[in-house]
């Protein structure tokens, strides 16, 4: 693997803030909380794409509860 060898990982068209939250995750293993809607979709997204079912559901239960509101 090219990721092995040169100890780069390029993560393309993924948001750099939702990024960031994903980093915080990984280090930390705690869903993140209060999230804007733009960082849960993001959360969503990226938890579903990089196989994070903890980090997916925040980012979903985020999103649920800010379209609760809404309606």
């Amino acid at each position: 693997m090219q990721e092995a060898e040169t100890r780069t990982i390029t993560l393309d068209n993924d948001d750099a803030d939702g990024i960031d939250i994903m980093f915080v995750y990984l280090y930390t293993l705690e869903p993140p909380r209060s999230l804007s809607i733009t960082d849960a979709e993001q959360c969503f997204l990226l938890g579903d794409k990089y196989a994070l079912p903890a980090l997916r559901e925040a980012g979903y239960q985020q999103i649920m509860s800010s379209t609760e509101c809404n309606v």
